[in-house]
């Protein structure tokens, strides 16, 4: 389904380990290598971009709010993790 290889996609941007992900994303796919090389790029389309905002954004939160935001930004991410 597709609701299922785009939630993987969003886990592996937040961090979902490579290997559930891997396996998980197999599992959905079944043998269709089309639909598992799509979901393959976008799992790795969303690690880069958290990647970039991981830079990004405690930086920004930093510049308009300080370390205090800094810190309630982190406890919001990480319980919504």
């Amino acid at each position: 389904d597709p609701w299922a290889l785009q939630m993987l996609a969003a886990l592996a941007g937040m961090g979902f380990v490579r290997p559930c992900v891997t396996l998980h994303t197999q599992a959905a796919c079944g043998s269709d290598m089309d639909r598992l090389s799509d979901a393959t790029r976008h799992c790795g389309a969303a690690r880069t971009f958290a990647d970039v905002c991981s830079f990004l954004l405690p930086a920004a939160v930093f510049d308009l709010v300080g370390w205090r935001g800094v810190a309630v930004f982190g406890a919001v991410l990480a319980l919504i993790y």
